[in-house]
């Protein structure tokens, strides 16, 4: 059986975005590398924009970007150039990607 997409399914479950703003095809270049594929693929489709009345949001990671620089400054592990922040809640938790760049592996081309 194949495994059904997250984004799909929240789609599915909450109907299109509210407020949304979808991405531009020639805009998405701009997140490859940041995030998933799957991802981009659904914020060209259906956008960026509130599910539940305003409880949870599909954001922009780019508007985000300084507060997470601020958030990871100087954190030894996390750096901020590989955290993109790509939704939040109401109630003030935060959805953060982690996307580590020339990582390397034993075995594993780059």
């Amino acid at each position: 059986m194949a495994e059904k997409n997250v984004f799909a399914m929240l789609v599915e479950q909450f109907g299109e975005p509210q407020n949304a703003r979808r991405l531009a095809p020639d805009e998405a270049a701009r997140y490859r590398g940041r995030v998933p594929e799957a991802l981009i693929t659904f914020w060209v489709e259906h956008g960026w924009g509130s599910y539940r009345d305003g409880y949870f949001w599909i954001c922009d990671p780019v508007l985000f970007d300084p507060l997470v620089r601020t958030i990871f400054a100087g954190d030894p592990e996390m750096r901020p150039e590989d955290i993109s922040m790509v939704a939040y809640t109401g109630e003030g938790e935060a959805a953060l990607m982690w996307h580590r760049k020339k990582v390397r592996h034993d075995g594993i081309p780059p």
